[in-house]
């Protein structure tokens, strides 16, 4: 048994490391509380392009049997980087089908599945991930349905600081003449649903941005524009052929810099334009750009860096105490 003095050192001893440790704790829980106010950082972006078709005068869609040439690839790439480490790929086909690129994830992908594009409002936890998906095709062809559909996103989420950014695109290229008679205009027709998210908590500094894209264009053989459209929810944004309906922004770009600063774009949209009159003696390549960015930084905030500090300083506050003992 130790002797009365001992005892009462001893005693007085667990009763600071006890102190010490309730202190750790409080210091600990106030910088976790720190962290959960700290909602943190989303950018995310969202475009899906579905009934997208290539029609006739008469609003037929167009059938492969109407060219008498044609080829064409698909592509989707993917890049997603968070805090340094990135995931990418790129995958191509040349033909008519589904184009599936697997989701580029970095960090807590765990509750992303595959092809998933619903829609954030509040970032959850750090990750920076993108997906493509392509179906269909937007010509009448015996291998592929028609009309076609392409659906991609682009999440950046921070909730403990650094930085994020994410591409997604889609890309087509055809070369193509008509096997027709006469020459004749060609109407591109799409629906299209857009998600567009750049938000800061108001406990949070940092910025958020995201965007998409969605553009068409038409060249002769010797390389001249003769239609290009982008689509842009106003008259105008085409030339080399007429606008008919447009009723969505497909060139849009939010941002967010300020603590407590959300901005939201969401629409749904009708889109069809005319080409000129295609001359079907020659040959002409298409395309077409469906693009989407989201881009994400936090940095951590004073309050909790100092309580990280004072943590980490009792600790070693603790361990010196007790060698002096």
């Amino acid at each position: 048994m130790l002797p009365v003095y001992q005892q009462t050192h001893a005693s007085e001893v667990a009763v600071k490391i006890h102190k010490r440790w309730k202190l750790l704790a409080v210091a600990a829980a106030l910088t976790g509380m720190s962290l959960n106010v700290n909602a943190g950082v989303l950018a995310q972006s969202v475009l899906e392009i579905t009934n997208f078709r290539f029609l006739n005068p008469d609003g037929s869609i167009i059938s492969v049997g109407q060219f008498d040439f044609l080829a064409f690839q698909d592509s989707s790439q993917v890049t997603a980087s968070l805090n340094g480490t990135t995931a990418t790929q790129t995958i191509n086909s040349t033909a008519f089908g589904t184009l599936d690129l697997p989701q580029q994830c970095v960090g807590n992908c765990a509750g992303f599945p595959e092809n998933d594009y619903s829609h954030r409002l509040l970032a959850t936890v750090n990750v920076a991930r993108g997906d493509s998906l392509l179906q269909g095709a937007p010509i009448l062809n015996p291998v592929a349905p028609s009309p076609a559909d392409a659906h991609v996103v682009a999440e950046a989420q921070l909730i403990g600081g650094g930085n994020g950014n994410v591409q997604g695109n889609l890309g087509l290229t055809a070369s193509f003449s008509f096997s027709l008679t006469n020459s004749q205009a060609v109407t591109v027709s799409l629906d299209s649903l857009s998600h567009l998210i750049a938000s800061i908590s108001a406990s949070s500094n940092g910025t958020a941005r995201a965007s998409d894209q969605w553009v068409i264009e038409v060249a002769d053989a010797a390389g001249n524009t003769v239609f290009s459209w982008a689509p842009n929810g106003l008259p105008g944004g085409i030339t080399g052929g007429v606008e008919i309906v447009d009723t969505c922004n497909l060139q849009r770009t939010v941002n967010a810099q300020l603590p407590g600063q959300t901005n939201l774009f969401d629409c749904a949209g009708t889109h069809s334009a005319t080409t000129g009159i295609l001359d079907a003696a020659q040959t002409f390549t298409l395309g077409l750009r469906h693009q989407n960015n989201a881009d994400a930084t936090q940095i951590p905030e004073p309050g909790t860096v100092l309580l990280m500090g004072l943590a980490f300083a009792g600790l070693g506050f603790g361990a010196y105490r007790r060698k002096s003992a």
